[in-house]
């Protein structure tokens, strides 16, 4: 697709509710596409019996099976991308960490973005709105001086993610 083609899709043009429709995800999808090396899919499903996230397993692991080769990086919703289940239900996650067939158990790398501080545009309830967000100090913040950092946790630290991204700002 063609850059207007992707902000002039139904999907970027109706109103944001949950932050997938921003110029942000626009312009990554638009700065991607001119990468020769790079296969854009989406793996967005519609809810399968109780489960969203079985749905969008299922559309990641077909794409990883038609694409041995390939690195696949998922981008989700943080929940989404949890490597245990949440709240009783597997996660896509999970789903993909467990599978025997594509055997990613020791493979798979599940980020948790943590900051301190800024700016965010999220939905807690209220609808998609721009807030200030402060946490107090953290290990992750107080550790290292650094503005921002990954950390690969061990098998013994890993809960719910295998990885930080910290930021100081967000």
């Amino acid at each position: 697709h063609t850059d207007s083609s992707v902000y002039s899709s139904d999907f970027f043009s109706k109103i944001a509710t949950d932050g997938r429709e921003s110029f942000a995800w626009a312009e990554v999808i638009t700065t991607l596409n001119k990468i020769k090396n790079v296969k854009l899919f989406f793996f967005d499903a519609i809810a399968v019996s109780n489960s969203k996230d079985s749905g969008m397993y299922l559309k990641v692991k077909k794409q990883i099976q038609n694409n041995p080769r390939y690195k696949t990086i998922t981008l989700s919703g943080n929940v989404h991308n949890m490597i245990q289940p949440f709240k009783g239900a597997n996660t896509m996650g999970c789903y993909l960490k467990t599978d025997k067939e594509l055997n990613l158990q020791d493979k798979i790398c599940s980020l948790n973005h943590c900051y301190k501080s800024g700016t965010m545009c999220n939905n807690t309830g209220n609808g998609l709105q721009l807030r200030q967000v402060s946490k107090t100090d953290s290990d992750y913040s107080t550790s290292v001086d650094y503005n921002g950092y990954f950390l690969l946790l061990t098998q013994k630290q890993t809960d719910r993610y295998n990885a930080i991204f910290f930021t100081r700002n967000v």
